[in-house]
């Protein structure tokens, strides 16, 4: 997660097409690893009503 949003930001900077943000790479690897938590805690719960 983090390899790929740094790459996001990599291409960012060396196209000039957007702005090279430290802050994009830390919340996007965030959020990343916060909605596979939440989708392996609710997999595992649904799993115990069958």
């Amino acid at each position: 997660m983090l390899l790929f949003s740094f790459s996001i930001e990599i291409l960012q900077y060396v196209t000039q097409l957007g702005v090279f943000d430290v802050d994009d790479i830390i919340l996007n690897t965030l959020g990343g690893y916060l909605g596979f938590l939440i989708f392996v805690l609710f997999k595992n719960r649904i799993r115990l009503f069958h």
